[in-house]
């Protein structure tokens, strides 16, 4: 608005922004002149916002261009710091990325404004997942056969082999958690322990499992040779436990008894009869200490004969074993008197009784229930006949 209401005005807009709009007034003389001169500037862009931010190619969770600060976690043994781009909000506006020098770790996205004053920092924290802390197994086998009573708690076991074994059996073993690693150490021999170090996925917790291996020992109860006097039983088998020694005539010194066992770790006892004819008992003890075998000599002296088919065919005990009651029949073979004696393993007399027979049998209800649990032996003599059998008194 001019002041002069007869001054006249010329306005020329700028051509563009920035620019200048020039007013030019006249006076009404027509010759005084004035110009205002009006220079347009636009303000630069404060914005110094993000509109996307992304970790690895994907926009990171939750993502706001007002929120500044984010946490990633990784998976564990991620070892790279993974990229992160920005697409800043105002495409005039600027960022510089500076990348997490490791893990853990946060990388910064410095994003300055159009006016080059305005700045705002978006920081991206890197953290790696720990691990899972599961060091158990789900399975443990020996020779593909899963460990008797295992469970993923139990950490020892003890494995006992079949006698004779000599090659440590494999030991495999399944993780309950599929990133765990194992070491299984095999024993070095037998008897020998076998261990699985398991290291969980974290690679802190471990556990370690061990197999006890040991070798059962012999049941081998058998004896390879009986010598009476220093000659071989004649017939002897292993499997055969009684047999019948007619020593010469006249004879006085009692026999002498050597054994050998077909195990060179079992044991032997001879026990001699403190009478004869009698029975000597052999005890073998394999060497598991609880496997026995008794074999039975019935010695006689001359004509004292002992028919060793009687005590298969003729006599019968039962039940056997017992506690002590049992029956004892007998078909004899003469219509003599029938004498019964009962013997323990050190040749003590236990019972001793007469019996008269007729019809050539004898069927007796025999009574030792007052003596302890073990080994003895019935000797029943028939005339000019004399039968052993073992019996068991539990």
């Amino acid at each position: 608005t001019t002041n002069h209401v007869s001054a006249t005005k010329v306005i020329t807009p700028a051509a563009s922004l920035p620019g200048t709009t020039n007013i030019v007034v006249t006076a009404q003389d027509g010759t005084t002149t004035k110009t205002y001169t009006i220079n347009f500037t636009v303000a630069k862009n404060n914005a110094a916002t993000l509109s996307d931010l992304k970790v690895s190619g994907t926009t990171v969770s939750g993502f706001s261009a007002s929120v500044l600060a984010y946490n990633v976690a990784l998976p564990f043994g991620t070892v790279t710091v993974p990229t992160v781009t920005a697409t800043t909000t105002d495409a005039n506006a600027t960022k510089v990325i500076t990348p997490a020098a490791a893990l853990p770790g946060s990388t910064m996205v410095l994003v300055t404004a159009e006016d080059g004053t305005t700045t705002k920092t978006y920081f991206v924290s890197f953290t790696v997942s720990a691990g899972a802390s599961d060091a158990t197994l789900s399975d443990l086998k020996v020779t593909g056969a899963t460990v008797s009573g295992f469970s993923s708690s139990v950490l020892t076991y003890n494995v006992v082999l079949a006698y004779g074994t000599v090659a440590v059996p494999t030991v495999t073993a399944t993780t309950t958690d599929t990133h765990a690693t194992k070491i299984i150490t095999p024993a070095a021999s037998l008897p020998g322990i076998t261990t699985v170090v398991v290291t969980a996925q974290d690679g802190t917790t471990a556990k370690t499992y061990s197999i006890s291996f040991t070798v059962a020992k012999n049941t081998d109860a058998s004896l390879s040779d009986i010598k009476v006097n220093g000659t071989s039983v004649s017939g002897f088998d292993k499997n055969t436990l009684n047999y019948t020694i007619a020593l010469p005539h006249g004879s006085t010194e009692p026999p002498v008894i050597t054994v050998t066992a077909t195990d060179p770790n079992a044991t032997t006892e001879v026990t001699l009869p403190i009478a004869y004819p009698g029975i000597a008992t052999i005890k073998v003890t394999a060497d598991d200490r609880s496997t026995l075998v008794f074999y039975l000599l019935a010695i006689s002296y001359g004509g004292d004969g002992i028919d060793n088919n009687l005590i298969q065919k003729n006599l019968r005990v039962y039940p056997n074993p017992s506690h002590g009651d049992f029956m004892l029949e007998y078909n004899s073979v003469s219509t003599s008197r029938i004498k019964i004696s009962i013997l323990d393993i050190t040749g003590r007399l236990v019972f001793d009784k007469m019996y008269d027979i007729s019809g050539y049998q004898l069927s007796e209800q025999i009574h030792i229930t007052d003596q302890k649990a073990g080994f003895y032996f019935i000797r029943l003599v028939d005339g000019m006949n004399v039968v052993y059998q073992k019996v068991i008194v539990e």
